[in-house]
This record gives structure tokens, C-alpha cells and sequence, in this order.
């Protein structure tokens, strides 16, 4: 028998796909006495505030119990909810940062363009990309993707095809949701232009493993030209896990680069090596733009 305080594993997204089955099938065998693993039933128990003392356990075999409600009022409260969608669902509970929103957008547009669109997709369907393209190119920060002048300065210092190229704000980890699948499939290549540190690198990780060999991480032609610009220190531990990354996708020259300094380095500080007389227009950093575009860490 489980006592009040025996530790037990914390509850998992119960929202991903299948889970809430799961969940379901275990309250099934209760009702019909059937012995169940208790952790793995507790674990995927989507109420916020659970407790032990709602249910009684018989030790049955192996690591199962026969477990029951203390009450029929009890198991009223843990009849799963329903809901349009797995956000929905969780806020019923009290906890809709639990599941992953119904919805993602990117800001983008096509290099030569005047006008900036936006890329909207669900967990079915595109719901807008007007662009045609052959490739992507992520800008992790605002700063850099609303400069204009200075895209074109990079796409010239890093080598970057500027062909039929869809130029996509990445928003942190927000350009690696699932979503976007249908549209990244479509690119031949997907240049990165991320910070040089373990967040980037993290971001690119992820975006590797979505989309295989086509993703590139771009570094400046000459990167030890800029090693002064080198400047942000990390702990031993962050920058341990950014050079095991630089070498899982065979970064040679940016291991040698954080090697050599020490240190991480931000995109932002490109702007003044690659435009140095860099005057902002609000042509070409449209400020509202900017302001409704979310912040994400």
C-alpha cells in the first residue's frame, strides 16, 4: 500500500496525443475493479489539484493496485472535460500553459519585396503563406529581420543564395513548432542566421532534426575577423553544452570561435559590422510592426 507521503512521479502533458485515451481507458478499468499501475495512472491525472487521500489502493501483483474513489462525488471530479481543442481542455482545469496552443505565426517576406506577411498554420493545415520561394532564411531576432539594408548586407557576407528566398523572423524557439512543417518542407535549404551561442544553437538542433541536411547554420565569411566582437561569458556548463552541439553537426569553425574567445556572440552586434552607418527608417523597422510581434525566451 502507497503511504501519504510515498513520492510518486509528477504529472506529464496529459495533452499530447493519446493521453487523454490513456487517461480515460485507466478510469474504465477503476469503474470495473480491474487492478492498474498506479504511477502511470497518477502521472497522467490532468486535475491541478489532485490528492491522494481521494482514492484507496489494494496492493494486487506486480506494480499494480486495485484503486478506487473514496466517493462517487470524487470521481465526478476527475470525469475528464471537453473541449474544442487540448488549450481549451486544459484550462478547464486550470492550467492551459499545460498544452500547446491551437495556432503558430511567423512574420516573413520575400527578399525584394516591400510588404511583410505573416505565416499562420495549425496542427491540420496552412492557413496562410502567400509566398512562393525556393528557400528560407530564419533571423532569430526583431532587431536584425525588420533592417532591410542590413539583411542584404548579410546575406552578401554569408554566402546565402539570394535567389527566391522567404525571409522568416525564427522568434526564439517559436520558428521549431511542428506547424510549420508543411511549409519548411517546401524550401531546399533553410539558412539559420541565429545568435552564436547555446540558444541559437539549441534552436538550430531542433530545426535539424524537423528538416534534416537542408538546414544550415550560417556564420559570417570571415568569422575570425569578428572574433573581438566575442564578448557575452556564460557558464562552464552552458558553453560545455554549446561546443558538444558545434561539434553533433560539425561546426568546425565556430567551436574554434568560442575556443578561441571564451565567449558568445550576438547577431545584433553585426548591424554595426556590416553597416556601420546604419540610420533607422521607419520604412524599413516599421515600429507598430515590431510592437505587436510577441517576445519569446
Amino acid at each position: 500500500m502507497l503511504e501519504e507521503n510515498d513520492e510518486v512521479y509528477q504529472p506529464v502533458n496529459w495533452m499530447v496525443e493519446g493521453n487523454d485515451a490513456v487517461y480515460k481507458r485507466y478510469l474504465d478499468k477503476i469503474d470495473a475493479g480491474v487492478p492498474i499501475n498506479w504511477l502511470a495512472f497518477w502521472a497522467r491525472i490532468p486535475h491541478p489539484e489532485k490528492k491522494k487521500s481521494d482514492f484507496t489502493l489494494e496492493k494486487s501483483d506486480g506494480n499494480t493496485y486495485l484503486v478506487k474513489f473514496v466517493s462517487d462525488k470524487v470521481r465526478s471530479e476527475y470525469e475528464p472535460k471537453m473541449g474544442s481543442s487540448a488549450r481549451v481542455v486544459s484550462s478547464l482545469y486550470g492550467d492551459s500553459h499545460q498544452a500547446k496552443v491551437s495556432y503558430a505565426s511567423l512574420p516573413c517576406y520575400l527578399l525584394g519585396s516591400d510588404d511583410f506577411s505573416l505565416i499562420v498554420c495549425s496542427a491540420n493545415e496552412v492557413i496562410q503563406c502567400k509566398q512562393r520561394f525556393d528557400d528560407i532564411l530564419v533571423i532569430e531576432n526583431k532587431e536584425l529581420f525588420f533592417n532591410r539594408p542590413f539583411v542584404i548586407e548579410l546575406i552578401e557576407s554569408y554566402s546565402i543564395n539570394s535567389g527566391s528566398l522567404l525571409v522568416v523572423l525564427g522568434n526564439g524557439r517559436e520558428v521549431a513548432n511542428s506547424y510549420f512543417k508543411p511549409i519548411f518542407d517546401k524550401a531546399e535549404h533553410v539558412y539559420c542566421v541565429l545568435d552564436y551561442d547555446l540558444g541559437g544553437l539549441t534552436i538550430y538542433d531542433s530545426l535539424v532534426g524537423l528538416y534534416g541536411d537542408k538546414v544550415k547554420f550560417s556564420t559570417y565569411t570571415d568569422l575570425k575577423s569578428i572574433y573581438g566582437s566575442f564578448t557575452y561569458k556564460c557558464s562552464p556548463k552552458l558553453f560545455t553544452k554549446a561546443i558538444m552541439l558545434c561539434r553533433k553537426h560539425g561546426l568546425v569553425e565556430l567551436e574554434e570561435a568560442f575556443r578561441a574567445t571564451s565567449r558568445f556572440m550576438e547577431q545584433e552586434v553585426l548591424v554595426d559590422i556590416l553597416v556601420p552607418s546604419h540610420q533607422e527608417d521607419t520604412k524599413v523597422i516599421p515600429t507598430e510592426m515590431m510592437e505587436c510581434v510577441p517576445q519569446y525566451v
